[in-house]
């Protein structure tokens, strides 16, 4: 569990956030809190000013995690996870009722501590002799670092003594964490069932994670997971700051999110850059998905493109993802026919209308709506104007050279008829 915030005094208090993972009573919905079979609670994370828009959103939802016919009560939420992920790469719960599924929700209340750990003593710095909660509060309001492994002298929060460094307050025998280690001098009260960790002796500190699933590469100097480490692309990601945000990655207490093209960033930077449908990595303007979320995002942007009428004015295109360039006309956005890619930047260029038909007509598997003939627009129009079968049918039988003219004109104009019936009499 973690410290009861009424022991201390309003500043020696923090807000958490506490994660209840539940199963469903027969019958039940997940939204309804009477229909929830409370399997465990624990505290996962701390609200904390960079990240608090983002935990607030998290807070909101209800996360399926895994089968309940798969969890084993007697295991850390996080290892149950992790072996699950393990037996089951491809899960997919919207496959299966809610009543197979193990559910995740949150709740708020406070603690004991500072924003950056749930911890019940102040740290003193050797330095400057002052305490702090971490060496994230002394680094914000100092002008030198705070080695931690220096740290030999503590501030009870709870009997307000000072006392030597240890898991424990000498005088008052209150716990200051859960979870302790006393080489790199870490200390928290989130347990194992979030966040698991291991010292690393060759990284020099603690990671998160089951140690069994991480090795070390000497060359990158820093731990992989083991799914990934014959695959990772060794000695690029030599980063120490977040490719968005610019704080710190080799000692920050926020996730690390790893991308493709071999930047690397803060797990709620990442977060909020799709959130802003910012899909580009800011460094080199590669794609920030993996492949699951791209391919979502294909089918996604694919759907809306079979359905948007081409402008007329041209642009020259450039793909991000494999650098192609090509002219098309003018759309919200454009699909590389080379990398299979939507991940493309509009550039300096004025390609001849000539060119880019050219262009189009060479293309095997075009998904945007082409605008060569009617029948390439009946799913943009039956969209707009709601039409049935019986009115579909109208516009294939009513094609003429010159009914492709007028829709020419008005999709260059943009002066669509508002109303289906004088839509419809173009076909008549």
């Amino acid at each position: 569990m973690y410290p009861d915030a009424t022991l201390v005094t309003e500043e020696h208090r923090n807000e958490v956030i506490i994660s209840i993972i539940f199963r469903l009573k027969p019958g039940g919905e997940k939204e309804n809190n009477n229909d929830r079979i409370i399997l465990k609670s624990f505290v996962s994370d701390i609200f904390c000013d960079e990240t608090r828009q983002h935990q607030l959103k998290q807070c909101e939802r209800v996360v399926p995690q895994m089968l309940s016919a798969n969890y084993d009560i007697s295991l850390d939420h996080y290892e149950n996870i992790s072996n699950f992920n393990d037996q089951f790469p491809d899960f997919k719960s919207y496959q299966y009722p809610d009543s197979d599924l193990i559910f995740k929700t949150f709740s708020t209340s406070s603690s004991v501590g500072c924003q950056h750990y749930i911890c019940g003593c102040l740290q003193q710095c050797p330095t400057c002799k002052n305490f702090y909660g971490c060496r994230q509060c002394h680094n914000e309001a100092e002008d030198h670092v705070l080695d931690r492994t220096s740290v030999t002298t503590l501030k009870c929060r709870f009997c307000s003594e000072t006392v030597p460094f240890g898991d424990k307050c000498a005088n008052c025998s209150k716990q200051f964490c859960s979870v302790f280690c006393p080489v790199c001098k870490f200390m928290c009260f989130i347990g194992l069932d979030e966040k698991p960790f291991y010292h690393c002796e060759q990284c020099g500190t603690c990671k998160v994670g089951l140690k069994k699933k991480w090795t070390h590469c000497d060359k990158c100097n820093r731990c992989y997971h083991v799914d990934y480490f014959n695959s990772h692309r060794c000695g690029i990601r030599t980063a120490t700051e977040c490719c968005v945000c610019l704080g710190t990655l080799r000692d920050s207490v926020f996730q690390i999110r790893d991308i493709e093209c071999g930047h690397t960033m803060h797990y709620h930077c990442w977060v909020q850059l799709i959130n802003q449908n910012n899909f580009s990595c800011p460094m080199c303007k590669k794609c920030l998905l993996d492949a699951e979320l791209r391919q979502q995002i294909f089918e996604h942007y694919t759907q809306i493109a079979q359905k948007t009428l081409i402008g007329t004015r041209t642009v020259q295109v450039h793909c991000n993802q494999c650098n192609n360039e090509f002219g098309f006309f003018e759309q919200p956005f454009y699909w590389c026919h080379e990398c299979k890619s939507f991940n493309t930047s509009v550039v300096n260029g004025n390609p001849s209308t000539e060119t880019v038909k050219q262009y189009i007509q060479q293309l095997k598997d075009p998904i945007h709506c082409l605008i060569l003939t009617v029948e390439n627009a009946i799913p943009f129009f039956t969209e707009k104007y709601n039409l049935n079968e019986e009115e579909i049918e109208v516009i294939k039988q009513g094609i003429t050279e010159a009914s492709l003219q007028v829709i020419e004109h008005l999709l260059r104009i943009g002066g669509f008829p508002p109303e289906k019936e004088l839509f419809l009499a173009l076909f008549k």
